[in-house]
Order: C-alpha cells, then structure tokens, then sequence
C-alpha cells in the first residue's frame, strides 16, 4: 500500500453543486469552450497537487492530429507513461469530471496520475461541454446533466477521442477503460451502452445508469465498478431525481448491468474494505469495522464482474484513502476484454 497522505478535497462544495442543479434550467444553449492546446504530459510530471506539469517529449499537436472538431475544441490532457510510444500496447484509462469540475480537479481529486505511469496507463482526462451557467458537463442520460438540452453528442466526441488516441499511441484495444465522478460516472456508464464493442470496464463514482434499462443496448459484456455513499446528498444512494427525472438506485443501477452481462442473479457478499478517510463520513466514530461493503455479482459472461461498493455514511464527494486508487486500477487491469 502506498504511503501517501489522503487526497485532498478539491472539487467544488457540495453545496454549490446542489445549488446549480436544482436551480432549474434555462432554455438558453451552451456553447463549446474556446479552442486550446492539448496538455500533454510525462510520467514524470509532479505529482497531483503541482501546479506547473512539465512537458514530455511527445507533441501536443501531435496527440490530436486528425480529431474531429469537438475534439479540437475540447482537447484533453493527457499523460503519457515512460516510454510509452516505445513499449508494447498500453491499456487506455479515461476520466471524466463532475458537473462544474474540469479534467484537471478530477485528476487532483483521485490523484491516479502516479499510479496510472506506474502500471503504464496511457492517462487521459477530456472535458466537457460550457452550458449557459458557464459549468462543464457531460450529456451522458436524461438525468445527468444536459440541463440546458444542448444535445451536445458526448458519446461520439468521446469514442473520436479513443480513436484519435489510437492512431498516435500504441493502445491495447482490449484494455480500454472509463472511470467518473458523479456526471462523468453517468458519462462512464453512457460509454459501456453505447460502445461496449471498445470500452472494456467501467467505474463509476456517485453515479448512475439510465432510469429505463431498455435505454441501455450494449453489444457485449462490459465490466462494472458502482462505487457510492449512502449519503449522497446529491444522487441519492436509495435513488430520487434531478431536475425531475428519476435517477436510479446504486443497487439497481448495478442489477441492471448484472443483467445485461448475463452474471447470476444473486450477489455475493465479499469482506468490507477500507477507502475513504474516516473523517470525511457522517456518523464516522459509529462505524464498526471498515465503512465499505462490496458485492459482486459472478458467473458473469466472458468473465467480467459487476460490483457494488457501499461506502457507509459516505457523502457525494468523499476523501478517498491512496489504497482507493490502487485498487481501482486493479480492477480495470483485471478485466480486459477476452481475446480473439
């Protein structure tokens, strides 16, 4: 286990988020955020935190060479692995921001960037879309978070992303990853329906799947890690809405996926785990044991997994402990998609 401290709290409060999403929306269009250089980054960057990453040898102009538009528009940063245009096929890890976050506080907030080098991740993180209220999002569901019914397609901007990423780094295309927070894990799941041919896991944090499964179509199995607080004041653990549209409950949001993977109908019930600072949790001096309970759902087909973390008393945005990162990436680098 690592011995770095818990990341910080860097996303934006809660409570402002809560603000901004059920304030209620406008009809006004958003707009694309003005044209910028891709950030291209090493695996000897500092760590999350720096203010200053350095440049690695590889050309930021380079990196997004033959996007569409969108991608030109919204170019992502991206941190490269020592090495990375020389070894073997990389696995590919995208990560999404929340509603009102950016690529680089996601980053700050899960700090994988070590981590991911490490394991020899090719590291992206794009962003989304500027609505009226000048906040990034993801248009991922009917839920999450168009608010401004822009129809901006996230999805195609984000499978154009992959392919770019494709034709300039030496990508495995079995070991290709989404992972978000709240409208990025929406997003994440958004990624598993409609490009489950290329996405082989996804992690979602605080986030959910459609509320109608039928909206959900992927053309192959997609291994899945839910990962939510039972007090979530934001989306709700037990399920609600958000600007009246039903969001579903983490628990159905993961039997939903245990479906379309064809796993057995039953979850089993694993060892509680420790991942969030104990601090950070309502009612923390309570808790018994560790604060998180993992489900798994087997059997699943072609040897996927679809998992549910519980975190007890756990909020929207919770302090993630460094073994939380690790075993994330565990996780992705344990599913990829089966072989020819």
């Amino acid at each position: 286990m690592s011995a770095l401290r818990p990341v910080t709290r860097l996303l934006p409060p809660v409570a402002a988020l809560v603000a901004l999403l059920l304030a209620g929306a406008c009809s006004t269009g958003g707009q694309e955020p003005p044209a910028a250089r891709p950030t291209t980054v090493s695996s000897t960057t500092p760590a999350a935190g720096s203010t200053s990453p350095a440049s690695s040898s590889a050309s930021p102009s380079a990196a997004m060479s033959g996007t569409a538009s969108a991608a030109d528009r919204r170019p992502p940063d991206i941190s490269v692995p020592s090495g990375g245009n020389r070894r073997g096929p990389m696995p590919l890890l995208l990560l999404l921001h929340g509603y009102t976050s950016n690529s680089a506080e996601v980053d700050l907030y899960f700090g994988l960037r070590e981590r991911a080098a490490a394991a020899g991740i090719l590291y992206v993180r794009p962003n989304g879309t500027v609505d009226g209220r000048g906040a990034q999002f993801w248009n991922a569901t009917d839920a999450c978070c168009d608010l401004f019914d822009t129809g901006v397609d996230d999805s195609g901007y984000l499978l154009g992303l992959i392919d770019t990423l494709a034709r300039e780094y030496p990508i495995d295309p079995r070991r290709i990853y989404v992972m978000g927070h709240s409208n990025g894990g929406f997003m994440a799941y958004r990624m598993a329906c409609d490009h489950a041919d290329r996405v082989a896991a996804v992690v979602s944090v605080a986030g959910a799947m459609h509320a109608d499964r039928a909206d959900c179509t992927p053309a192959a199995p997609v291994s899945v890690l839910q990962v939510h607080g039972t007090d979530d004041e934001l989306v709700p653990y037990e399920g609600g809405q958000i600007q009246g549209d039903e969001v579903p409950p983490a628990a159905r949001t993961v039997k939903d996926w245990a479906t379309l993977d064809a796993c057995d109908p039953a979850p089993s019930r694993e060892s509680d785990v420790d991942v969030v600072d104990r601090a950070d949790l309502r009612g923390s001096t309570r808790l018994a044991g560790a604060e998180t309970g993992v489900q798994v759902y087997v059997g699943c087909a072609r040897g996927t997994s679809v998992q549910l973390w519980t975190v007890r008393d756990g909020r929207h945005v919770p302090t993630f402990l460094p073994a939380f990162g690790e075993d994330v990436l565990d996780f992705l680098l344990a599913h990829p998609k089966p072989g020819a």
